[in-house]
């Protein structure tokens, strides 16, 4: 644990104070706060004084799909890790830490922790299309999906280097290992939920909030029971390089418009058995491996639903226990998670406006 402890049970209730709580999880929040808005003035900023100089001695380079997301993931990289990252910790540091305890992970109980994952990712993106759909038709409007702008513009190696391999690593150095650490105290419940909360918020929009979220719970619980922030990196990983590189490969030799049509002659019952089959061809990796998915999201519900029924999930309580009661209120109505909402409303509200 840190040697910056300052905060002491009620030496009659056993748990923090109100007051204690708040100040807890409102200076936590405001670290965040700051990472969130100096990295992104910081990449505004940079990102801006780099398209003017390319511009202005080499401006062929912005017609390259792939000059450009290096630029934009690099410069997004070092604004919230390199910039960002070390502020939180700054302005964090008041607050104690503490490591959970290292267990190990059996290969079987490895991938049945994966195939949790893969059912938590698909249980999140449902949920994120169910109110993806109800935002587009209260607004009349339709959303873009920042994913679907960044992935697959560019080469694939460079989805492979950045989704599969760097974001997974410093997201998890950041929203397990610095964050849980510092939640841990309060208790492995509010290191799980709020760390989770944050990283899905932190994507910014709601066709990643729902997905992050759901997986942030199963990262955060995994890290907190095993100690080890590899294992979270690689499950990362592996559902980046799911999502982002190997949907890219199953999907782009498939004709969509040609499909549209197929599907519409088929409606109608003018299809012939010829034309269906170049499609079929087409749609076969992608069958298979959302056949793979399926499988393994199932066998993550029936661990899951075992674990809960042998309470083999507990959350244990942290060293600063806060008050039972008022749980909610006390991390809600701080100055610090007011900052931190506002900034993440701005960001949400970004989002959903149209791209130029």
């Amino acid at each position: 644990m840190s040697s910056k402890y300052r905060f002491i049970p009620d030496i009659n209730t056993g748990y923090l104070t109100d007051e204690d709580t708040k100040k807890y999880i409102s200076r936590l929040a405001f670290s965040m706060f700051t990472l969130e808005i100096v990295s992104f003035a910081f990449s505004m900023l940079v990102a801006s004084l780099v398209g003017a100089i390319i511009n202005m001695f080499a401006p062929s380079l912005m017609e390259s799909a792939d000059f450009v997301a290096i630029a934009n993931n690099t410069i997004s990289i070092v604004a919230i890790y390199c910039v960002g990252m070390p502020l939180l910790c700054l302005v964090s540091s008041p607050l104690p830490r503490v490591k959970p305890y290292k267990e190990k992970l059996g290969f079987g109980k490895w991938i049945g922790g994966l195939c949790v994952c893969i059912f938590a990712m698909s249980f999140g993106s449902s949920a994120s299309n169910v109110v993806i759909m109800l935002i587009e038709s209260l607004s009349g409007s339709v959303m873009t999906n920042p994913v679907e702008e960044m992935v697959g513009q560019s080469s694939i190696w460079i989805d492979v280097v950045f989704v599969a391999i760097i974001v997974p690593v410093l997201e998890e150095l950041l929203f397990r290992k610095i964050l849980c650490d510092r939640l841990l105290p309060l208790g492995e419940g509010y290191a799980v939920f709020l760390s989770a909360t944050i990283f899905g918020l932190s994507h910014g929009n709601f066709f990643q909030f729902f997905y992050a979220f759901a997986v942030g719970v199963v990262f955060g619980l995994i890290y907190v029971k095993t100690g080890r922030v590899i294992y979270t990196m690689l499950y990362h990983a592996l559902l980046n390089f799911s999502g982002g590189v190997v949907v890219t490969l199953v999907t782009q030799g498939i004709d969509f418009d040609g499909l549209n049509n197929l599907l519409y002659d088929i409606e109608s019952g003018t299809a012939t058995t010829e034309q269906m089959m170049p499609y079929m061809q087409q749609l076969t990796p992608l069958l298979i491996y959302e056949t793979v998915l399926g499988i393994m999201s199932l066998v993550g519900i029936v661990l899951l639903v075992l674990a809960v029924r042998k309470n083999e999930i507990r959350f244990e309580a942290g060293i600063l226990p806060p008050p039972k009661k008022r749980r909610i209120m006390n991390i809600l109505c701080t100055v610090g998670t007011a900052t931190l909402i506002t900034a993440y409303t701005f960001f949400f509200v970004l989002s959903m406006l149209p791209q130029n």
